[in-house]
């Protein structure tokens, strides 16, 4: 029983070190391989972190008003800068934006109105009283989700759906 197992393992060792292919022989030792092949592999490695890294950033980028669609950042609570607010477009017709008829903390028509981002994703409304910041609306379309703050007094009035 026992010639049998050593024939046996004899055999698949024997196969396993049999090269039928003699014309591509690597002759460079075993160590230096695993190392070469290490290297490449870490390097791979390496680019696809980036590239994901990358991908999740521009990623954040575009879908930024999804990711904090409930949530309310520092940038949210924050008000316009002057270069904002002169490149914003002033509104004085309210009607056609539905998110502002769905509020009932202030009348838009009250304050100066100043529609600082209108694309796909949001709009965002800065409305001043006197040359002051009052209120900032923030409107995400995908989800009729509405923010409103009171920027004279630092606090989120409304983050809610709206029909």
């Amino acid at each position: 029983m026992s010639k049998l197992l050593i024939a046996s393992s004899l055999s698949l060792v024997l196969a396993a070190c049999g090269n039928t292919d003699s014309g591509d022989e690597d002759l460079t030792p075993e160590t230096d391989q695993t190392e070469d092949t290490e290297t490449a592999e870490d390097t791979d490695t390496v680019e696809e972190t980036e590239d994901t890294e990358e991908s999740e950033e521009n990623e954040s980028d575009t879908d930024s008003e999804e990711a904090s669609d409930e949530d309310v950042s520092d940038d949210d609570m924050a008000s316009a800068d002057e270069e904002e607010l002169e490149s914003a477009e002033n509104v004085s017709d309210h009607e056609e934006y539905e998110e502002l008829s769905a509020q009932d903390f202030f009348n838009p028509d009250d304050y100066t109105s100043h529609l600082v981002v209108d694309n796909p994703g949001k709009r965002i409304f800065v409305f001043e009283d006197d040359g002051q910041q009052a209120y900032k609306t923030i409107y995400i379309k995908k989800t009729n989700r509405l923010k409103i703050i009171d920027l004279k007094n630092d606090g989120l009035l409304m983050n809610e759906i709206i029909d």
